[in-house]
């Protein structure tokens, strides 16, 4: 039971990488490749990487990679539209910078901003910036973020993509231990027809949806 893939739950998984004995499984469904259950991270120890992140929001760095995301996004939406920054980690900066240009974004975090009420809200777009990499169970997650859309919203995820052209092996982002879930183009196709989305943007590690 424990090699079903977590996103569309089929049991076609099979070895696809093994690294410092930790292996790393491939869905021939969605062509998801995740990290086996038993060599996740603990709570704790989770947390704890999560606590060395320096997410600054003077960092003007930082600043620019969330640009990526945020420019395509500024595309689509409108100053009267509600947003929620997802997944936002110890320091919000997405929301802030947003904030700044006049939208209306609150920010949420399961570890360090978890306000639960912010879920049963309902929201003109909601961003995911580096957090869809972290999700243990992402089929449950997608259809929460799917639910606190209104119709016609959007959905902005950026995340590194895993392409044709990346060696798994020497690739930086399953070296991160709270990395367990690395999505391909054809993986964010199956989402798109799981969830009912159509994708308005694929390029560049970000995807936006619009909720159909």
């Amino acid at each position: 039971m424990k090699n079903i893939c977590p996103l569309c739950k089929a049991s076609k998984t099979e070895l696809f990488h093994s690294i410092k004995e930790k292996e790393f499984l491939k869905c021939s469904v969605c062509e998801l490749v995740f990290l086996k259950e038993q060599h996740r991270l603990s709570a704790e120890q989770e947390k704890e990487r999560y606590d060395l992140h320096e997410n600054d929001p003077n960092d003007q760095d930082y600043r620019s990679f969330l640009n990526k995301l945020i420019s395509p996004m500024l595309k689509l939406i409108k100053k009267s539209d509600t947003g929620l920054d997802y997944g936002c980690g110890p320091g919000p900066t997405l929301s802030i910078m947003l904030e700044e240009k006049g939208y209306d974004v609150e920010h949420y975090d399961p570890i360090y901003f978890a306000n639960d009420k912010l879920l049963a809200r309902k929201y003109d777009f909601i961003t995911c910036s580096e957090v869809v990499e972290h999700f243990y169970e992402p089929h449950a997650e997608f259809l929460k973020l799917k639910n606190m859309l209104k119709p016609q919203g959007f959905l902005g995820v950026m995340t590194n993509v895993m392409d044709e052209k990346v060696k798994f092996s020497e690739w930086h982002y399953p070296k991160d231990p709270t990395h367990v879930g690395f999505y391909s183009n054809k993986t964010f196709k199956w989402i798109e027809k799981e969830f009912g989305f159509n994708v308005i943007r694929a390029r560049d590690n970000v995807v936006i949806y619009q909720l159909s």
